[in-house]
């Protein structure tokens, strides 16, 4: 049931596919029947291979493009996004970067599974270069041009 719930969640399964394999779940008499139901999802990963393989991965570099100051640009799975990002675990729309008077800001766009700042789940925080930003499953770290954010203020 975990591993259904997951694929429905990350959107790998529609609502009514998730229905019918809960239903055929329910009627399973095998451990075969029951196998064959998840059998084209992701198998689950134990929370410290998890772990490791988060930490494990590179980050890639965040470098804004020369803005000017109260500009912003969008960060999603949308190909319509500024930063298009090709990952089932980030939300269409799901930050916002802004050029601000104060530096550079990330703002969450109510996604699915939040914006985190050197592991920090936030809504809005302030960026120094240098922070991990990580955007579902997907992490960057922030390197802002110093001439581009001096210049604009």
């Amino acid at each position: 049931m975990g591993t259904l719930r997951l694929g429905l969640l990350s959107g790998r399964l529609g609502t009514d596919t998730f229905v019918e394999r809960v239903e055929a779940a329910y009627r399973a008499t095998t451990h075969d029947d029951l196998a064959s139901l998840t059998s084209d999802l992701p198998r689950r990963r134990r929370l410290l291979q998890s772990i490791v393989a988060r930490l494990s991965q590179s980050p890639l570099p965040l470098e804004p493009p020369a803005m000017l100051e109260g500009e912003c640009r969008v960060l999603g799975r949308n190909v319509a996004c500024d930063y298009a990002i090709a990952d089932p675990s980030v939300s269409s729309r799901h930050a916002e970067l802004r050029l601000t008077s104060n530096g550079w800001l990330i703002r969450d766009l109510s996604s699915r599974n939040g914006t985190r700042v050197n592991g920090w789940l936030v809504k809005e925080q302030v960026l120094r270069a240098g922070d991990r930003i990580e955007l579902g499953a997907t992490t960057f770290v922030f390197r802002p041009s110093p001439s581009l954010s001096g210049a604009s203020r």
